[in-house]
């Protein structure tokens, strides 16, 4: 375990891939008993339209808050350390006592994961970029190809010049996949 969290750029781009394809993205919370909220009628915008979420100005963020950039965890400014969470500065796991009980094990089976098939494999996709959307529910985001449901085809190419270290990685995911069956 150590050594999977002394590799900062595997740790930098598991934050940021949680960052900006959030597995849930929003939590929705229900109030354990009435109160009385301070609002004489719905906030409505100038379409008259209900609002039930607030909107960001682009740039609020960063200025490049829309890209993808493992980056962007290295050498934090202290400005963020203040803010909640179990792990990252993110509400990933969720904080405080609500925090998921496993988010430890949850990264280490992510790194360790990602760590094997990134040594022996390029993952390429089936389909053209544009096919692909992300669907945000209620539960869980994923990606899906356009008008053929919740499937991504993906076109796995193994690195033929790692040879030996390439075996080794198919034994450690077997070990790997093997310790996991016998807990399900």
């Amino acid at each position: 375990m150590d050594q999977l969290n002394s590799f900062s750029y595997l740790d930098a781009a598991i934050r940021e891939t949680l960052r900006y394809y959030a597995p849930v993205p929003f939590t929705s919370r229900a109030a354990v008993e009435d109160d009385i909220v301070p609002l004489a009628e719905p906030h409505t915008n100038r379409k008259n339209a209900v609002q039930h979420r607030l909107k960001v100005k682009r740039g609020t963020q960063g200025a490049d808050a829309d890209d993808f950039s493992p980056s962007r965890w290295e050498n934090l400014p202290e400005a963020v350390s203040p803010i909640p969470g179990v792990w990252g500065n993110m509400l990933t796991f969720l904080g405080d006592p609500h925090a998921y009980i496993g988010w430890r094990f949850s990264l280490v089976e992510m790194k360790a994961l990602l760590f094997i098939l990134a040594r022996s494999s390029e993952f390429v996709l089936a389909v053209p970029r544009e096919e692909v959307m992300i669907r945000k529910s209620a539960r869980v985001q994923r990606l899906e190809v356009i008008g053929q449901g919740k499937l991504l085809p993906l076109i796995i190419k193994h690195s033929g010049s790692r040879g030996r270290a390439r075996s080794s990685c198919y034994s450690e995911m077997l070990k790997y996949l093997n310790t996991r069956q016998s807990y399900h």
